[in-house]
């Protein structure tokens, strides 16, 4: 009863990659018929562009045990909706592999939260990053690698540990750094605003909120303002002050 009534397609197959069961989901997605769906390959539900990929994920379960696979699912009217795949072996009492179960999630309005995020990251002026709960870089707009000078090639090995590094080396107590941002990793629902200083002069005020993807945190928006001439002008102003009131006082 659960699985006929979650969202989630939830299917098994064959080891020839057949469709043996499955739960109503997948009708109600594809508008295929159950007798349509009896023994229908599993690169039928994917475009042809996408069966060699969706053909060696299948061969993974059968050879490491388990797959997971984002791509597109095909209707019987050839509309694709984005899913992510999840799939294990399925053994006999013998512990003999005598087909695949799985899982498929409708991942639309993930995607089109992601679309959304980096085409509004391009048209504002803060730099922008998004990390997810793991500590892995999923996004950052043009602006961020502008503000902290970090070529592109070095800005495409998002989790190499160099570009942490590149970041760290350019300010002037990285380690206080690295603690605000596991505090806030230990405390993920909090907010927070502070202001890095760099070696060589600049200041950017640093903010940090939860990033929530359908009201779960799936991890964090950092956002980097440069306030450098700002400061400047706060700091001349300040010091302009104090002379007139000692000139006064004179």
């Amino acid at each position: 009863n659960v699985i006929e009534t979650i969202p989630d397609i939830v299917f098994a197959l064959h080891t020839q990659g057949n469709l043996v069961k499955w739960n109503r989901r997948l009708g109600d997605v594809t508008g295929y018929s159950p007798e349509e769906l009896l023994n229908k390959p599993a690169l039928a539900f994917v475009p042809l562009e996408e069966q060699t990929r969706t053909a060696a994920a299948i061969q993974r379960v059968f050879t490491e045990g388990y797959a997971e696979l984002d791509g597109q699912m095909l209707t019987k009217d050839l509309r694709t909706i984005p899913y992510h795949w999840t799939g294990a072996a399925l053994k006999d009492p013998q512990g003999q592999i005598i087909g695949i179960t799985g899982v498929g999630r409708d991942v639309s309005e993930k995607k089109r939260a992601k679309s959304l995020l980096e085409a509004t990251t391009e048209s504002i002026e803060e730099g922008l990053l998004v990390i997810d709960r793991q500590g892995n870089v999923t996004n950052m707009n043009q602006r961020f690698l502008e503000l902290w000078r970090i070529p592109q090639g070095l800005a495409d090995r998002r989790q190499d540990k160099a570009l942490l590094d590149f970041v760290l080396e350019q300010l002037q107590d990285p380690e206080t750094f690295l603690t605000k941002v596991r505090e806030l990793y230990d405390h993920p629902e909090q907010e927070s605003v502070d202001v890095l200083l760099f070696k060589d002069g600049r200041m950017f005020e640093r903010y940090s909120r939860p990033h929530l993807l359908a009201g779960e945190i799936v991890g964090r928006v950092w956002s980097f303002l440069d306030i450098t001439d700002r400061k400047r002008i706060e700091e001349a102003l300040r010091v302009s002050e104090e002379r007139f009131a000692l000139a006064v006082e004179g």
